[in-house]
């Protein structure tokens, strides 16, 4: 007959707290990171979107034939924000505008979409 723990196979106490000291680190590092990722990708949607709509009402103004004003997302993630003129952004049959700057916010990140008077075509500054 063998004596209690002779041959026995297992982890010490010591070696289980060591573990979660280890997993505990390894946590707190990358969790951060995974945070920003999702704050970038939120920010970085609501950059596409905004583009999208207004990019959109130009094609619209000049499919149907009729002036077209930009709508904006009203659905935006937590902290952002977009701050255009006072004025609604219209787009007209021929593809020209009423021109704007509208800046997409989120803390220190900046979107600037500027549409053009003229032309009516959206260029994205950073």
């Amino acid at each position: 007959m063998s004596a209690i723990g002779e041959g026995a196979r297992g982890f010490t106490l010591i070696e289980m707290l060591v573990i979660l000291a280890i997993t505990g680190l390894i946590a707190s590092l990358t969790f951060p990171a995974v945070e920003r990722g999702f704050v970038r990708q939120a920010f970085e949607g609501a950059a596409a979107q905004l583009d999208g709509a207004v990019r959109g009402a130009r094609a619209d103004a000049m499919r149907t034939g009729r002036p077209v004003a930009v709508v904006l997302p009203a659905d935006l993630p937590a902290g952002i924000t977009i701050a255009a003129p006072e004025r609604a952004l219209i787009f007209y049959p021929d593809g020209s505008s009423s021109g704007a700057a509208l800046v997409l916010n989120a803390g220190a990140r900046r979107r600037v979409l500027v549409v053009s008077v003229d032309t009516g075509l959206v260029r994205t500054e950073r």
